[in-house]
Parts: structure tokens; C-alpha cells; sequence
């Protein structure tokens, strides 16, 4: 739950901070290896 949180965090914090649109491949790599994260942990 506590990792759910973290990930909707690194989503907002993208999503409001306009710097990130520079490097929003490499923050989308990064969320992609965080639910690839999740689900091996979850299973």
C-alpha cells in the first residue's frame, strides 16, 4: 500500500512540476521499473 502511495506521488509530482517535462522519458522509464517492481514483489 505504502508503495501504491510512493508511485501516485512520483505520478503528481510529474504531472505539476513543469520541469519534468524535459525528462519525462526518463521519469516513465523509472515508473516503469517501479511496477515492474511492484509486481514481481506482489507475486
Amino acid at each position: 500500500m505504502l508503495s501504491l502511495i510512493l508511485l501516485f506521488s512520483i505520478r503528481v509530482s510529474i504531472a505539476v512540476n513543469p520541469l519534468y517535462e524535459f525528462s519525462y522519458m526518463s521519469e516513465g522509464t523509472v515508473v516503469i521499473m517501479v511496477y515492474w517492481i511492484l509486481i514481481n514483489w506482489a507475486s
